[in-house]
């Protein structure tokens, strides 16, 4: 063991299950609470170490024999209840605990007393050390921790971490902390994790050490991201056939948004130009031909592109005037034709919000009123038909609609009250009914980003927790399991 631990950032995570009960339609709300996480995190890396704390509610089961001494003065966190249904872990007498250093268990027992601010804990063995939890500036000042064996380690001053976004694929999820340190998991057959393997992972798994990742974006076999410094970045089907590692697209320093779909790639750099490259094979490039292309090429010569987003066959974009624009082919027996360039969708000039699903597409306005088009077999469209429509129509008459998300057969959506809704199928054996018109998820109203897959989702909360539902083959909710969840549970 080391006598000195590095200077660190904390990563603070959390697992509980919901009990959100998925039942009846239309404004309805299931029954059950987030309530209270059943364990709380802390997790720090720095110099190709990695420090762990668990504390939980539950016995925590441990692997070896021989206990280690901790004795010192900790400085670390309590977090208090910040919401009315607070999602907050609270540290109680007899409380486990468990500290890890590089994946070895090096101290563990219970929490004895909790005194305020002031936390003692008791080894295994009968040792005890104290550790002063504060939340005023949510910071980790530091101490000693100290072995039986009489070696002193100097604890440096660690920062809470949380999941800053978190973006569903087709069996993967990618997710960024607010270090901008870069998370993945699930199925990982084309290295879409991006972490040099090809081995799925059924846990979240940092993806290399770097820790300035903007914004991630997950299509079905590939991963694209851009860094805070404007590069560009791409991996799994990308520059070669399975390429498991980030590979940087050329040296621009001023990409700005990035989606992927099925197999092809939009992106917006700053001075609101657009760019697309990947599989063209239905004009979902927007460049007037079929040929693919292995990197990003301008479509047309506009730069007032505000955002776009690409889906299985076809690319939908808004303009900084609030026009939609649409281009490659919506879907097989969608009743729409191919459009092998940009094409503007009406006369509307007050479009907000548009996420594009694997052939369906929703559309939010200024006025927070809900719209869409596309296939609709599985009520993706949130009608209350299973009528495919190849134009546009209002979904319900809400006009607080917040975030829109379209998956392959589901969509999911926040409202400005921050509550979750959700309607379509969430997924083959997902376990999970048909809505055949949006449905609230819980009685929550702390929901902040939202993310729709292929048959899974992932939620993030205001105080940075993650959440995913849905279908489960390959870890991609990155529980460790490959169970699948129809309802709500926290990912630590």
């Amino acid at each position: 063991m080391k006598n000195k631990f590095f200077c660190i950032t904390a990563i603070i995570t959390a697992i509980a299950f919901a009990s959100l009960a998925c039942g009846g339609g239309g404004d309805s709300s299931s029954s059950g609470s987030t309530g209270n996480p059943a364990k709380i995190v802390y997790f720090t890396s720095s110099g190709g170490d990695s420090y762990r704390l668990t504390i939980s509610k539950e016995p925590i089961a441990v692997s070896r024999s021989v206990a280690y001494t901790i004795a010192a003065v900790l400085k670390g966190i309590f977090i208090p209840a910040l919401h009315a249904q607070s999602s907050a872990y609270v540290i109680a007498a007899g409380d486990s605990y468990k500290f890890e250093h590089n994946g070895t268990l090096v101290s563990s027992g219970t929490i004895t007393e909790v005194n305020g601010s002031a936390i003692t804990f008791q080894t295994t063995t009968g040792h005890t050390f104290s550790a002063t939890l504060v939340s005023d500036d949510m910071s980790f000042a530091g101490g000693k921790i100290k072995r039986d064996d009489g070696d002193e380690l100097a604890v440096p001053a660690m920062k809470v971490l949380r999941w800053k976004t978190a973006t569903a694929g087709y069996g993967h999820t990618v997710a960024i902390k607010d270090d901008g340190t870069l998370w993945a998991w699930g199925l990982n057959d084309y290295g879409q994790l991006g972490n040099g393997t090809f081995t799925n992972r059924h846990e979240p798994t940092q993806s290399g050490t770097d820790t300035n990742w903007a914004t991630v974006t997950a299509g079905d076999k590939l991963t694209v991201a851009i860094k805070k410094d404007g590069s560009l970045w791409i991996w799994g089907i990308g520059p070669s056939l399975g390429w498991p590692d980030p590979f940087r697209l050329g040296t621009d320093t001023d990409w700005k948004i990035i989606s992927a779909g099925g197999s092809h790639i939009v992106a917006i750099k700053n001075n609101g130009s657009l760019w697309t490259f990947g599989r063209n094979t239905n004009y979902q490039l927007g460049d007037g031909t079929t040929a693919d292309r292995s990197e990003p090429a301008q479509v047309g010569t506009d730069t007032d592109w505000k955002t776009a987003t690409a889906s299985t066959l076809y690319t939908v974009a808004i303009k900084n005037d609030g026009s939609l624009w649409r281009w490659g082919q919506l879907g097989p027996s969608a009743g729409v034709e191919d459009y092998p360039v940009p094409t503007k969708l009406g006369t509307d000039t007050d479009w907000k919000i548009v996420s594009a699903g694997s052939y369906h597409t929703l559309v939010v306005k200024n006025n927070g009123s809900l719209w869409g088009w596309g296939l609709n077999a599985n009520y993706q469209l949130g009608d209350d038909t299973t009528t495919d429509r190849k134009d546009l129509i209002r979904i319900g008459t809400a006009t607080d609609w917040k975030i829109v998300t379209a998956g392959f057969y589901h969509t999911a959506a926040i409202k400005n009250n921050n509550s979750l809704w959700t309607w379509g199928q969430l997924g083959p054996s997902a376990g999970v009914e048909d809505y055949p018109e949006p449905f609230r998820i819980g009685t929550d109203t702390d929901w902040e980003t939202v993310s729709a897959g292929s048959y899974h989702t992932t939620v993030i909360k205001n105080d940075g927790s993650l959440w995913v539902r849905g279908f489960n083959a390959y870890g991609q909710l990155g529980d460790g399991t490959t169970t699948n969840r129809p309802n709500l549970i926290r990912i630590d």
